[in-house]
């Protein structure tokens, strides 16, 4: 039982410990810079790897070779 508890508190202990995913950013409406600011704020570190932080860096180079071909 001890043992069950002291698991427990672990897992709860190491979930605190994780960083926050990013906020939500709707990249189809956003615009460079917004994406952009959102990156710099946002996705740095490890969160860079997170999938909203890729799916922004991801738009926000689209969008980027958009503008240019424009």
């Amino acid at each position: 039982m001890n043992k069950n508890i002291f698991v427990l508190a672990m897992l709860l202990a190491l979930a605190g410990c994780q960083p926050s995913a990013p906020p939500e950013i709707d990249i189809s409406s956003a615009t460079v810079d917004e994406l952009s600011a959102y990156i710099q704020t946002n996705c740095q570190g490890d969160s860079r790897r997170h999938v909203r932080c890729m799916t922004a860096i991801n738009s926000q180079g689209k969008k980027a070779l958009a503008e240019d071909s424009n």
